[in-house]
């Protein structure tokens, strides 16, 4: 939340099971835009938040990745 955002985004979400979550962003084309390095959660309720810097106004994907798991948001950055 919010989404449409500018300039930052919040990400929140729940951790099932111990273990490396990793955060990768994406443009509408596919390629990579930003990445928060991999990190250790125990189970619970967390959030982040996502400032992109030197990037468009546009249609961006968040893929969160477990060892069980991979997620996809659909977000869009209004500048």
């Amino acid at each position: 939340y919010p989404n449409p955002f500018n300039p930052i985004t919040t990400l929140e979400f729940d951790v099932a099971y111990s273990g490396v979550v990793n955060f990768t962003f994406y443009n509408i084309n596919g390629q990579i835009v930003e990445s928060i390095s991999p990190k250790f959660y125990i189970p619970g309720n967390y959030s982040i938040n996502w400032e992109p810097q030197d990037v468009p106004s546009g249609i961006y994907f968040i893929q969160m990745k477990t060892e069980s798991s991979v997620h996809l948001q659909k977000v869009m950055l209004l500048k």
